[in-house]
Parts: C-alpha cells; sequence; structure tokens
C-alpha cells in the first residue's frame, strides 16, 4: 500500500504491519514458492523470504511498476509506459 505500507496474515483474519524499506506506494505482490516479490512506485521492488523481512532491490527503472509474476523460470514485471522487467 502506501509509503511502502505491507500487511501479512497467517489466517487471513489477523493482520500484522511489517516494516519495509519503500518510500513509495506498492501495487503487487507475488510469491513463486521461496520468495516474495513487491512492486509499486518509482521502480519500487521489494524482496522476502519470509514475507516479515523486506529488502529493496534495485530494479534499473523509475517508472511505475504495476504487476508482478513468475513461473519455474524467471520473474516477469510489468509497469508504466511500457516497461517490461525480466529476471535471470
Amino acid at each position: 500500500g502506501d509509503g511502502g505500507t505491507i500487511l501479512s496474515s497467517p489466517d487471513g483474519i489477523t493482520w500484522t504491519a511489517q516494516t519495509s524499506d519503500a518510500k513509495d506506494y506498492l501495487t503487487s505482490v507475488s510469491w513463486n514458492g521461496s520468495l516474495w516479490l513487491a512492486v509499486g512506485g518509482y521502480g519500487t521492488i521489494l524482496g522476502s523470504l519470509d514475507g516479515v523481512t523486506w529488502t529493496v532491490q534495485t530494479s534499473g527503472t523509475w517508472q511505475d511498476l504495476n504487476s508482478v509474476s513468475c513461473n519455474d523460470s524467471y520473474w516477469l514485471i510489468s509497469g508504466k509506459a511500457g516497461t517490461i522487467l525480466q529476471s535471470n
């Protein structure tokens, strides 16, 4: 959410705010079975192994990022102005 807000819940009922170093809003989150990625405004990408501790990742863009998805091979992120990022 706004200001890098991240909430997590073990049951979908009780929610706990988690700390992130993100300053901008977040728009999408995805999990590949071992890693969480969240994306958002001004090229923000956050990564987490446990959904609690989040680390800012380098995106290489200042475009707003809107969506993140993954498969068995790579992460794919899309954003404004036709921005598409793919992990190696």
